[in-house]
């Protein structure tokens, strides 16, 4: 029974504090990969949540798709909060401390963030939980078969994300750890095992070397070069490389990804629940009947924490799920320490402070001071500068229960009433190309009466600013009227390259350097700001030729 009212509780929570519009972002993206299942290894493509989105939303057909989706992310995660309960009684065998473990995991910022909104890391993470359930179920109760459906399910995982992956240090410590001791395992049940992953990986498998055939133009021979091609496109190095591991950073940079990573782990438990976890973990370590347990859980922790901390990305909290959600497991240990020693008067305050998340993050969005704060912080990413004239940051980022959050279905609706029809509109992913392209037109058949010119700001390049710019000229010399959502990253590419074409002879470099306010007090084309929503001061940007 205290299972269903883990289950209940996790569905109520998300379900009530979930997104009921489309987001900014990823959300829309994932939506129309889902709709259109374009399988393959392409590290954003993710493959299990595409196929359980897909099916997902046939199901649900007669709900809005966006919000169909979202109800997904809900039940994977409230499936993850269910599964870190049960690792945590099979660790205990306490329901009542494993109830209270999992209720603190359900209010962790990453964990509530990504079950209220379109995201497939929920998935990741319930099977992350699945897997822990099954190798703690193991050691307490035996039963090979649990073993090989984890390491199947940790397999199947690398389908839908290839940071899953991360865990095969972990099963391999396992392994071994199972073939050593007495008694052990025999040789052929380790290859079950092996078997096992390979078998859940095995879709992932067909798909890359799918792809690797493509580039290589068969099989074989080896062609190492088409091989790190494909690996590069499976893993994001192509696009995100520089984010991970970088190197040359300046000490002042160093230091705050450091503290920043520390303080995303404060903000994931801003209450006992971090020294409750503490104390979990000394006590794992300790429990010398499930030394199996922890080798395998402090060496998929570990991997994580390395890899996660070194992805030096503005959303580093979404990365470092595995880490928070993992963390759940020596939370319900600690709880369990707590109600074994402590007294009513200290247990029961102690205990109260797990519900203090909710007072926290909602109040970003009803304490003035505080939202001051955390739009500090927010703006210590330089990439939410591109973005805070048009959504909150602080809000949108810090906040998970966002039921009412509806700025990108008004900002979208505004320029579809406000751009003139026939016009051309050069927009970002960041900003609002995703929700129209993916959301409005594709999944509702929305005309947009203008045509949107889409740029992905990681994938810019000097090629693509040059292709965009010509076609903006063209554009404006055939009288069209033309449009870009903000003079800043990385539209400014583009107008600075348009400045180029019309006169040849100007110097790269300088008009690159120029500030903004110098850039439109010598460009050679007039820019208007066109006020697209009376009540914000949302604007777009028109360009004309001539003085």
């Amino acid at each position: 029974m205290p299972a269903g009212f883990v289950l209940a509780g996790s569905l109520l929570l998300y379900g009530f504090t979930a997104m009921r519009s489309p987001g900014w972002l990823d959300a829309t993206l994932i939506l129309s990969i889902a709709r259109n299942l374009p399988l393959g290894v392409w590290v954003n493509t993710h493959n299990l949540f595409s196929l359980a989105g897909h099916a997902w939303m046939a199901m649900l057909r007669f709900l809005d798709p966006h919000f169909a989706l979202t109800l997904l992310s809900v039940l994977f995660g409230s499936l993850t909060v269910l599964l870190v309960y049960s690792a945590g009684r099979e660790l205990t065998g306490s329901r009542l401390a494993s109830a209270i473990g999992a209720a603190g995991l359900a209010l962790s910022h990453s964990l509530w963030w990504h079950s209220t909104m379109i995201e497939v890391y929920t998935l990741n993470s319930a099977l992350i939980a699945l897997t822990l359930f099954l190798v703690f179920r193991y050691f307490r109760a035996g039963g090979f078969g649990h073993l090989v459906v984890a390491f199947f399910a940790a397999g199947l995982g690398v389908f839908n994300h290839v940071l899953m992956a991360l865990f095969v240090p972990a099963l391999a410590a396992l392994v071994v750890y199972l073939a050593v001791r007495r008694p052990g395992i025999a040789w052929w049940k380790a290859a079950i095992l092996v078997l096992a992953y390979a078998a859940g990986a095995a879709p992932y498998a067909v798909l890359f070397l799918q792809q690797y055939s493509w580039l290589a133009g068969g099989l074989l021979p080896l062609d190492v070069n088409a091989f790190t091609s494909t690996l590069a496109y499976a893993t994001g190095t192509q696009t995100f490389g520089s984010f991970l591991f970088p190197t040359g950073l300046a000490a002042g940079q160093k230091l705050f990804w450091r503290l920043n990573y520390l303080f995303l782990i404060a903000w994931n438990f801003p209450s006992a629940a971090f020294g409750l976890a503490a104390w979990g973990l000394w006590r794992f370590w300790r429990m010398k009947a499930r030394r199996g347990c922890f080798l395998f859980f402090g060496v998929g922790i570990a991997a994580q924490i390395i890899w996660s901390a070194n992805y030096l990305i503005w959303d580093m909290y979404a990365f470092s799920l595995p880490v928070y959600v993992m963390l759940g497991v020596p939370l319900i240990l600690g709880v369990d320490a707590l109600l074994a020693a402590g007294r009513d008067r200290v247990r029961i305050p102690v205990l109260a402070t797990l519900v203090f998340p909710v007072l926290l993050y909602t109040g970003i969005s009803w304490l003035p001071g505080f939202h001051a704060l955390m739009s500090r912080y927010t703006s210590l990413y330089r990439e939410t500068a591109y973005v805070s004239d048009l959504w909150d940051p602080a809000v949108y980022v810090m906040n998970p229960a966002r039921p009412g959050y509806r700025e990108a279905e008004k900002y979208c609706t505004a320029l579809m009433k406000r751009l003139p029809r026939g016009s051309h509109f050069w927009d970002n992913d960041a900003r609002a190309d995703y929700p129209l392209r993916f959301y409005y037109v594709e999944a509702l058949g929305r005309k947009l009466g203008f045509t949107l010119h889409s740029q992905f700001g990681l994938t810019v390049t000097p090629e693509s600013v040059l292709e965009d710019a010509q076609a903006m000229l063209r554009a404006l010399h055939a009288g069209f009227p033309v449009f870009v959502s903000t003079l800043g990253f990385p539209e400014r590419a583009v107008l600075d390259q348009l400045w180029l074409l019309i006169d040849p002879g100007a110097s790269a470099d300088d008009v690159r350097e120029l500030s903004l306010t110098e850039f439109r007090a010598r460009m050679p084309f007039r820019i208007e700001e066109v006020h697209i929503e009376p009540d914000r001061s949302w604007v777009v940007y028109r360009l004309r030729l001539g003085e």
